[in-house]
């Protein structure tokens, strides 16, 4: 990473610890046309995109950054939830086994044992 694109991420992180996710977006779109994106860049981007509500574009992004990184706990993460949020109960499910077939986790366990007690979780991670 060029040290230029490593002051912009800085800037995004400042932005996101201030709320200001859609600035931080600017400056991300503006990263994402470079060839060489990174995985952090897509996260990143899920991740602003999900505090602002928009659930579909922070899948995308999720998904973007897990073609890169699969095993990027947190994108998987911001994937379950983002696609929780979109309604798509099954696919959430599927990339929670994707994601515990082939990696530890650390972060999923606390999440999993939260939903045990539902009937979601029977229903869809039989």
């Amino acid at each position: 990473m060029k040290k230029s694109d490593e002051e912009i991420i800085e800037k995004v992180l400042a932005f996101q610890n201030k709320n200001w996710h859609k600035r931080a977006l600017k400056l991300l779109h503006e990263l994402e046309s470079n060839e060489k994106t990174i995985s952090i860049v897509y996260g990143l981007m899920g991740s602003s995109y999900y505090q602002i509500g928009d659930f579909k574009n922070s899948a995308k992004y999720f998904k973007k950054c897990l073609r890169l990184k699969p095993a990027s706990e947190l994108a998987s993460l911001g994937l379950f939830h983002s696609l929780i949020e979109i309604e798509k109960y099954k696919d959430a499910f599927k990339e929670m086994k994707r994601y515990l077939s082939n990696n530890k986790p650390k972060m999923y366990k606390i999440l999993i044992k939260e939903l045990k007690e539902t009937s979601a979780f029977n229903k869809y991670y039989p």
